[in-house]
Order: C-alpha cells, then structure tokens, then sequence
C-alpha cells in the first residue's frame, strides 16, 4: 500500500472482499530485508490467566516482538511464544528483558512445545486438519485471552477435540473437530454470544457441510450490514462477483441459493441452458439472464464449481475475461474473398 496517496483505502477494503467488490489482477508488496538475527523464546504456564497478564506485560513494555503468540487445547497445554528481529545486540538486550517479565518460568527450545513443528506456522497448521474439522476465527480484545479460552474449555469439556491459538492483537484462531455437528452449532452458538457482550465475533472458516446447513458462517453483521450493502452496491450493483460470499447473501437452508429480503430464494438459471450450446453462447446467455440487460459479460472462470460439464474455451485455459460489447453484437470482422468484409460468430 503506498502512503502517500489522498482517497479511500481500496487496498484494504478489496483484500478483506473475499472477491465480492472486486477481482484484483495486479498487487505490489513492499519488501523489507531479512532481519540480521532472530529469536524465538517460548514459555509454557500452567495458568492461562498468568500467560494473558505475560503477553500484556510484553505489550507494554519497551519490547517490540515481530511475533507474540499464545498455543494451548483440550490437552491442557500452554505456550507462549515471542519472536525478536533484529541487530545482534538488540536481540540479546530484549530476550533479557522478556525472561525477566516472565519472572520463573523459563523458556524452551520450541522444537520441544506442544507441537514439533516451528510454532510460527501454527496457523497454517490448523487448515491441514481432516474433512470433519470445523476452523473459526475469534476477534476480541487482547485482555481477553484467558477467558476466552477457558469458556471453551468449560463449553466444550470433553466433548472435542480444540486447538486454539490467539495472537497478542485479539485475534484467534479455533479447531474443532467432533462427530455431533448439533453439538459444534449450539457451541457457535454460545462462543458468538460470549464475545459479542464486548464487541468480539465469530466467523466460521471452514466446516462440514452439514455443519454448514446448521449455522450461519458469518455470524450477526450487527449495525454494520446496511452500510456494507450500500458499498456492495455501488462496487458491483449487478451482484455478479463471488455471489452467495457476502454476509448477509448465503441460505444454508436453501443449499446455498440467496435469500433476496428473506424472501424468495435465488435460482440457478445454469439448469436452463441447453446441454448443446456453445461455450461463449452458455456464457453471454446466463450473464444477460442474472443481470437483466441486453450487455452480456464473460466471466472469468464464472463459478466453475457449479458447472462441473461446461467445456473450456478452445484457447487458454478458462474464460475469457474480456467484456462483450454491445456493438459487436456477438460477432467479429475478418476478411472475405475478394476482400469483402463478413462477420463472424465468436
């Protein structure tokens, strides 16, 4: 993101979309070099209420961690890990004062934490869990770790397995995975209503599909939702990007279809498409169905997860992503015999 440029953030905005406003075809990254040294110090507490006050003594002080962390689940375990960038001499000055804040609890090699793979790709970690394992992303205030996590412990008891892991700016990441999907909804359930007495959310990022049918995958939008729908609008007023990801758009009861005011639900006009049309021609005729004008576009790989027998284009390697005009009224100009202009189909 460039600094110094007047007008809204679109970088931010876009990038938290999930592709409802917009589809991004050119990024820049601002790179920083490798740190000269770095070090991880992890500590495991046998309280998770003195390792939320640990984490918030770090904050405060003149400590700047690339990384704080902490790891615990149903096993009972508990770290904290703290990551340190920088110049030799500036890395050993703030390790010192991190184990003084710790008091007597000493750290340890993260090789020997609760997992044996480096505790900064923990978060990764959690999306390679089974078919039956459910991910949900918390946001809360960082006082709140402790709490929070002992509310899922006590809601859910033994009856799942959880992974948590909750970084030091309120945000956290929760795995579940247990057979009674009934049993996981009523837990979302109770785990929205806790953190939203502070302003906290739950979104569901992954699950079964009958956990889908069960739950709501965003959660309440709350006064949000009508502002949000204003900036929908007016990004993609014929609703074509990513349909059915926004909040407020996805009927699980309805498997999937949009529930238009919470009346009618949407309907696949892809069923009324003859087997033996053309690709482009499948394409033009269902973009001017949904959007209700004669201005056809060509999706870029339009929801090719519904259209599991719809063939690909004879050249490249999807669909074409380039708008159909309507002066060119389906076809194109190639030359003739005798050079007579004739057009074409597409």
């Amino acid at each position: 993101m460039v600094k110094n440029v007047a007008g809204y953030d679109l970088p931010k905005l876009m990038s938290g979309a999930l592709g409802t406003l917009g589809i991004i075809t050119r990024a820049v990254f601002r790179l920083h070099p490798l740190p000269q040294e770095s070090k991880t110090l992890s500590f495991s507490f046998l309280n998770r209420e003195k390792a939320n006050e640990f984490m918030l003594s770090i904050a405060d002080s003149v400590v700047v961690p690339t990384g704080l962390q902490m790891r615990t689940g149903a096993s009972g375990n508990i770290a904290v890990d703290v990551r340190i960038d920088g110049i030799a001499a500036g890395v050993a000055a703030q390790a010192e004062t991190v184990c003084k804040l710790a008091g007597n609890v000493n750290p340890f090699e993260p090789s020997s934490s609760m997992s044996n793979v480096d505790p900064w790709q923990a978060r990764e970690q959690l999306w390679s869990s089974g078919a039956s394992a459910t991910l949900c992303k918390l946001s809360l205030l960082p006082t709140q770790l402790s709490s929070t996590a002992e509310f899922i412990r006590e809601a859910l008891s033994d009856n799942a397995d959880w992974t948590l892991l909750m970084h030091s700016t309120g945000l956290a990441w929760l795995q579940l995975d247990a057979a009674d999907c009934a049993r996981i909804a009523d837990f979302i359930s109770s785990i929205r209503a806790f953190l939203a007495s502070s302003g906290g959310t739950a979104v569901v990022l992954k699950a079964p599909p009958l956990l889908r049918q069960k739950v709501d995958l965003w959660g309440s939008a709350g006064t949000a939702l009508p502002l949000m729908k204003r900036i929908k609008e007016q990004f993609d007023p014929r609703g074509i990007l990513n349909r059915g990801r926004f909040v407020g758009e996805y009927d699980g009861a309805n498997n999937g279809a949009y529930d238009a005011g919470g009346n009618a639900a949407f309907v696949d006009c892809f069923s009324r498409i003859p087997r033996n049309t053309r690709c482009a021609e499948r394409l033009r005729f269902t973009s001017s169905a949904r959007a209700g004008v004669d201005r056809p576009v060509r999706a870029l790989r339009l929801l090719s997860s519904h259209l599991p027998n719809l063939p690909a284009l004879e050249r490249g390697d999807g669909f074409s992503a380039r708008p159909y005009l309507p002066h060119e009224n389906g076809c194109r100009r190639r030359r003739g015999v005798h050079g007579q202009k004739v057009r074409q189909p597409l």
